[in-house]
């Protein structure tokens, strides 16, 4: 009892590193180990599997002791507010993400009530592109309009121009918005009080474009739900483990896990997320369990089958950058690898964070139509650079502290720099990747730079996932959350009742 006490001490304590926590809990599953009765059949050293130990290691590591939790405020979002003013507070605050909350659910729904979903900015923007899309196909307004070829085929696929009762009002609309700010009679402006960036570039571009469409300035944020996927609420508490999350990010298809205050259960205090997680996996190397897993070669992992290159989505460098955003919104991926048209090579990628060009840029947003995707990663790299190596130990502590999803302080890749791998590399070169060029992908080259199968944070979790024999005791507030939002766990995986 004193050891488990003093075990849980040293775990909990913010000060030491996650090294000393690792020579400690190794200590206690080594001497748990020398009791396991291991069979005849077992491997020369016995002991546990590799990712059983995996599982005990992470068990007893508690959210608390992960550096940065708690460090800074989360920006929240209200379910009232509308898709432009969430827009505005994301962009100005450099977030990629935030929690929705709903003041107006009932009391008696259990820990984390307030919260109903995570929506990502990208997301967001998504939604206005193809909306801006179906209002200039549908108004066919002077210097809004779309030619026929460019018109998209999911033109219909709007709020308002799903019901066709809708098109004559919605194109009396947009024509009167026109002809009054076309008389110096300005468009009230749905912003956020305190916008900054230069005031939103002087409402220009993409944020002048959508001035002009009341769908979207009226348009809440839980309209999210229905029209385009948003992130399942499954939170965590600081005193749940790293298991808990290391569950969470393999089995679902969640980008971050939200941390809410363990004594009022209503704020977000942080968020775990997958580069952290395989940051924190990078700290267990040396750990001949955690070797056993991280040896093996990308080759015979799964990445690399003739039938994932032949799924691949991809798009060309001379394409129109449309097509580009088109192929995220469509299969609703995070990122879009671009090839050279002759040789098929790999020569870039875009990514959901590299949508805050068409925000920063006004230029180039009005040219959104006609300008290539070569020309676009141009532009938007600038001076980025991409660097791939071995982590460093400081990194750690400076990339786990961002925990409130912000790009304030993030070097974000380069466009025409993706990470990339050989086949005969391992998964912790992968990871190490990953990491220090902190991208949430990568992609297997052939000998001619053709791409052969792609490496998400996702499936180098999902490598380390320890299968489940049945379900883990992880407390009334964890299960509590996955009933809410209908999942459930069983044997061997994780399942979701509403993945898209």
């Amino acid at each position: 009892m004193e050891g488990a006490s003093k075990l849980e001490r040293v775990v909990s304590d913010t000060e030491r590193s996650i090294h000393e926590k690792k020579d400690v809990v190794m200590q206690k599953i080594e001497r748990e180990n020398e009791n396991l009765e291991v069979p005849d059949s077992a491997k020369p050293g016995g002991g546990l599997p590799p990712t059983e130990a995996l599982k005990r290691f992470f068990d007893r590591i508690p959210l608390v002791s992960v550096p940065g939790i708690g460090n800074s405020e989360v920006l929240e979002l209200n379910m009232t507010d509308t898709i432009s003013a969430a827009i505005e507070k994301l962009y100005v605050q450099k977030v990629l993400g935030a929690p929705v909350r709903d003041p107006h659910r009932s009391n008696h729904v259990s820990s984390g009530d307030e919260y109903v979903g995570l929506l990502d900015f990208a997301s967001l923007v998504l939604w206005v592109l193809q909306e801006f899309e179906v209002a200039e196909a549908d108004a066919k307004i002077s210097g809004m309009v779309l030619s026929p070829t460019d018109a998209p085929q999911n033109a219909t696929a709007s709020v308002e121009a799903r019901n066709p009762n809708k098109a004559e009002e919605h194109v009396a609309q947009a024509q009167e918005q026109l002809a009054r700010a076309a008389e110096g009679q300005s468009v009230q402006s749905r912003e956020s009080p305190g916008t900054s960036q230069r005031e939103l570039h002087s409402r220009e571009g993409f944020f002048g474009l959508l001035d002009k469409l009341d769908n979207v300035n009226s348009t809440p944020v839980s309209a999210m739900a229905r029209s385009f996927r948003w992130g399942p609420f499954l939170p965590v508490r600081p005193e749940d483990t790293l298991l808990h999350v290391l569950l969470l990010l393999s089995k679902h298809r969640l980008k971050a896990v939200p941390v809410v205050d363990s004594e009022t259960s209503k704020s977000v205090r942080g968020f775990i997320t997958q580069d952290v997680a395989i940051q924190l996996l990078l700290q267990c190397e040396g750990l001949h369990w955690f070797e056993a897993i991280a040896a093996s070669k990308l080759s015979n992992a799964g990445f690399e089958t003739d039938q994932n290159a032949g799924q691949m989505v991809s798009v060309y460098g001379d394409d129109p950058l449309m097509t580009a955003v088109r192929a995220m919104w469509k299969y609703r991926i995070s990122g879009v690898p671009i090839l050279d048209r002759s040789s098929k090579s790999l020569i870039g990628n875009i990514r959901y964070c590299d949508l805050r060009v068409l925000l920063d840029q006004p230029h180039v947003f009005l040219r959104r139509k006609e300008m290539s995707i070569l020309d676009f990663m141009r532009v938007g790299d600038g001076d980025g650079k991409q660097i791939q190596g071995s982590p460093r130990q400081e990194d750690f502590g400076a990339a786990v502290s961002a925990a409130t999803l912000s790009l304030a302080k993030v070097q974000i890749p380069a466009m025409q720099d993706p990470v990339t791998f050989s086949s005969s590399e391992t998964m912790k070169q992968a990871m190490q990747k990953l990491f220090r060029a902190r991208s949430d992908r990568g992609y297997i080259l052939d000998n001619e730079g053709r791409v052969k199968g792609i490496v998400t944070l996702r499936d180098i979790l999902m490598q380390f996932s320890p299968p489940l024999a049945a379900q883990p005791p992880m407390g009334g507030f964890f299960d509590s959350a996955l009933e809410q939002t209908g999942a459930f766990m069983g044997p061997g995986s994780v399942v979701t009742l509403h993945q898209s």
